[in-house]
This record gives C-alpha cells, structure tokens and sequence, in this order.
C-alpha cells in the first residue's frame, strides 16, 4: 500500500475489496472514485486505486472562475467600448442632424463632422456636398429672379410711358398757358399772382409723376419701411390710371387712420400697378368699377383690388400664378406680374390670394405685416 494522502489513508481505502466496477464512495463529503482490476485474469490477484476529487474538483472551480472572469472581462470591456463608440457617433449624429434643421440657403454651411472615417463621416461630407450645391442654386435662383422682376418692372414701364402724355400733358398744357398769358402782360402782377397757384400745383403734379415713375423703375434690393397704403395707392393710380378704359372708374376706398405697413415701398408700387393693369385689361369693352380698399384684421392689414370684369375660369385661375403663363396677345404681357408679385409678398412676409369667376370679376386681396 502506498499514497499521497496528506493524513494517511482512508480507513475504508484499506479494507479489501474483490475485483469489479469502480465505485464512487462517499467518506466526510469527500468523493472519491475506487478502482479494482484483476492481473491475469485474477491468476495474480488484482489492483486497486483510489483517487480523490477534490483536487481537481478545486482546479475545475478555479478554472471556472477564470473562465467567467475573463468572460464578463469581455463583456465590461464590450460594453464600455460600445458605450464610447455610441456616444461618438450619437454626438455627431445629433451635430449633423442639428446642423442641417438650422441651415439656411443664405448662411455659410455649418460645421459638419466630415473628419470621422466611417459612415456618418460619409454622409457628412454627402450633406456638406449637397448644401454647397443648393447654395449655388439658391443663388442662380435670386439672380434669375432679379432679371425676371427687372423684365417684368421694364414691361411695365413701357405700358405706363404710353399713358405718360395724358397724365404729365393736361397740367403741363395749363402751366404753359399761363405762362404765356403772363407773357403776353409782364407788368401786370395780379394777373401774375392770380396765375401762380394753379402753375405751382401743376408743376408738383408733373413732378410727382415722374418722381413715382424713376422710383418704379430704379433697381434696389429690399429697403423695408412703414408705408401708407392710401399714399400707395394714390401713386399707383398715378401710374396706371390711364389704362382705364372709357366708363371705368378707378375707386380708393382706404381708411386714413388705418395703421402703415412694413414694405419696401418701391416693390409694393409695382405690386398694385401690376394688378390695376391687369384689372384695367379685364375691364376692356365694359364699364364699371375697379375698387381698391383695405382694413385691419386679425393683427394683419387686408388690401383689396376688385374688378367687375371678364373674370377668370377655374383652369386659368388656377394657373394664374405660373411664371410666363399669360392669356394676353403676344407682346401685350410676359407672365411674369402675378408671379414676381407673389414671391415678392411672401419676401416680406404677406401674401397674395385670387378669387374670380367669369362675367363676374375678379377680387385680388393682399395680406400685410402691421409696421
């Protein structure tokens, strides 16, 4: 008998046992496992041994352990680094997410994470690419639609030069009448005096005429000020009153204690002069009234051009509003009036609606800004 016990061996180890199966015993919570071999058959006898678990139940425990150390190692370190890796890319997603809900046409692109070398790197860049291109597009817009609203001003010009002489040339025709009649009688100042009055008022009125005209047509960006609707209007139909036709009366039914508007005035005149000649066309061969009134509601001001005119079917009413679309003969319109006054009430943050329907007339209503 031999062994490694530390204290000897196991009583039970030492009885004998005959030859067959290992059996597993239990001793003091001990486990061990009992060998018994025969040599030769049992011609020699037999061998047995006895080994104890518990070494290598230990070893196994410890080896476990170490196991599950390292694996929730891998998990911690897992975790962290996905957490550091999230919060990487949460941070500049919410940058690039932010930087495109701010970005506007007219300001400089926004500071994108295009460094990073991965996805949200690649659609950075894709966005810093495509804001680029939409700035540049942006600016071919506004640089088209200058030369769209110069043509259309130009256009407009050139109907209201036509009906210039009637305007400048019944007050111009008195101012030189009585300048000759003074003429004719240099040293008698009361004719003289009984002259000026009306010689003064024609030449303010000729000089209003074509004050209103160099302000229409002289190019400006946007100068936003309070502008009076009734004085407005009053240059407006200045400009285009002579379009009217025969029978048609031109009415300003405006309040004066109404409150002023925020408008740059030059682009507000082209406005109404593009509606009072469309309005004038509409009347062609009838008589009636065009009508221009306004009021306050809802915090916003309400100016109303209305017609008795021909009036607008549903399919042409509901492109009226088209760049270039136009019913006129060719070189009697270019399209572009409804289309320019739009964009230029919501550049100031109004807005323009139509209603029309045929033989009925058309109402234009303008939606201001209080200034």
């Amino acid at each position: 008998v031999t062994s490694t016990f530390a204290e000897g061996v196991p009583t039970f180890l030492e009885q004998p046992r005959a030859p067959g199966t290992p059996l597993r015993l239990r001793s003091d919570k001990t486990f061990f496992l009992d060998f018994s071999e025969p040599i030769l058959g049992g011609s020699l006898g037999s061998v047995r041994m006895g080994l104890t678990e518990t070494d290598i139940r230990t070893h196994a425990a410890k080896g476990e352990l170490v196991i599950l150390g390292m694996v929730l190692l891998f998990l911690l370190s897992g975790v962290a680094g996905s957490l550091f890796i999230a919060q990487s890319v949460h941070k500049d997603s919410v940058r690039l997410t932010s930087a495109v809900q701010a970005f506007r046409l007219d300001d400089p692109i926004p500071d994108l994470p295009i460094i990073r070398r991965d996805e949200i790197g690649l659609v950075a860049r894709g966005v810093q690419d495509m804001m680029g291109r939409l700035q540049g597009l942006h600016e071919e817009h506004m640089a088209l639609l200058a030369r769209f609203r110069d043509t259309d001003r130009m256009s407009s010009v050139g109907l209201i030069a036509s009906g210039l002489a009637h305007d400048i040339n019944n007050p111009l025709s008195g101012l030189i009448a009585s300048l000759e009649r003074i003429a004719r009688h240099p040293e008698d100042q009361e004719r003289a005096a009984a002259y000026l009055p009306s010689m003064i008022e024609a030449a303010r009125h000729i000089q209003g005429v074509l004050q209103n005209l160099l302000q229409f047509v002289r190019h400006q960006r946007y100068s936003e000020s309070p502008v009076d609707l009734g004085d407005a209007a009053g240059k407006a139909r200045l400009l285009a009153g002579h379009r009217l036709p025969p029978g048609v009366d031109l009415v300003l039914s405006i309040p004066t204690d109404l409150p002023p508007v925020r408008f740059d005035p030059v682009c507000l005149l082209q406005i109404l002069v593009n509606v009072l000649i469309n309005a004038s066309d509409a009347m062609q061969g009838r008589s009636g009234r065009i009508t221009m009134g306004a009021m306050e509601e809802a915090g916003c001001i309400m100016m109303t051009i209305a017609d008795e005119g021909k009036g607008m079917p549903p399919e042409v009413l509901h492109r009226a509003f088209d760049p270039l679309f136009t019913t006129k003969p060719p070189g009697e319109g270019t399209g572009l009036g409804l289309a320019i006054a739009r964009q230029m009430m919501r550049d100031h943050g109004g807005d323009i609606a139509l209603a029309s329907e045929p033989e009925v007339g058309t109402l234009v209503t303008l939606t201001f800004r209080e200034a």
